[in-house]
């Protein structure tokens, strides 16, 4: 299959473009036909190699883990998805055996692996992972917007829903928020929670961006305290 692809860390001239072979799934695993793959910061950090994040490379290493795509392979322990579906996958592959993930706190799970970090990505025509990490998306949601969701809604519904248990009566600050992950939990918390948003961010220009996506307030910390601004909105 035709992939981009890395045998070193470095600037962009490290990334290849040519022919690798398809992943092979084991019982578990559902192989997808890439249709779609998003671009963030993680995937800049791994082919640097920085921020912590090192590849041990034992051949070509592709990056990419936000992934949007058809499911062509199922292993003979999958019943979730079918070949055929439009899917969204899950980057973060949690161990399923330490005693966080057994209880239900899979997101402090040690041993956890990131698709295009720790194994290969979506960079390619092929990827796989595992059947509990990828999703059915409807037919209202485009490859292209399904890839854009992953890295930054899934931690937001992990701490809003899973762990805060933030509610539509509550108030959530936002610290910036023209991140991507800080734009998604905007996002969230108004449209999904029904929350009230206070946000941070660093100039005017951005701090209109926020109230275009559903800030109630947003703070100019270049003009404002955050903490006596915060106790005069709350």
């Amino acid at each position: 299959m035709k992939a981009v692809f890395m045998l070193e860390h470095g600037n962009t001239e490290v990334l290849q473009y040519g022919d690798v072979p398809e992943p092979v799934i084991d019982e578990n695993e559902v192989k997808i036909r890439v249709k779609a793959c998003g671009i963030n910061r993680l995937d800049i950090f791994t082919r640097a190699g920085k921020r912590g994040v090192k590849v041990n490379f034992d051949g070509p290493h592709i990056l990419g883990g936000d992934v949007a795509g058809d499911v062509v392979e199922v292993g003979k322990s999958v019943n979730s998805v079918k070949i055929g579906q439009r899917v969204v996958v899950n980057p973060r592959l949690v161990c399923l055996e330490c005693n966080d993930c057994l209880i239900g706190n899979d997101e402090n799970c040690t041993r956890y692996r990131m698709l295009g970090t720790s194994i290969n990505g979506g960079y390619a025509e092929y990827t796989k992972t595992h059947k509990d990490n990828v999703f059915e998306i409807p037919d209202s949601l485009s490859y292209e917007g399904a890839a854009a969701l992953p890295t930054v809604y899934v931690p937001c519904w992990s701490m809003f829903k899973r762990r805060a248990k933030l509610k539509s009566s509550e108030t959530v600050l936002i610290a910036s928020a023209s991140s991507g992950v800080g734009s998604a939990a905007i996002q969230f918390a108004k449209y999904a929670v029904g929350a009230t948003v206070i946000a941070t961010t660093s100039n005017e220009f951005k701090a209109q961006k926020a109230k275009d996506i559903g800030a109630d307030f947003v703070i100019n910390y270049k003009k404002e305290a955050i903490d006596e601004k915060v106790m005069d909105l709350s």
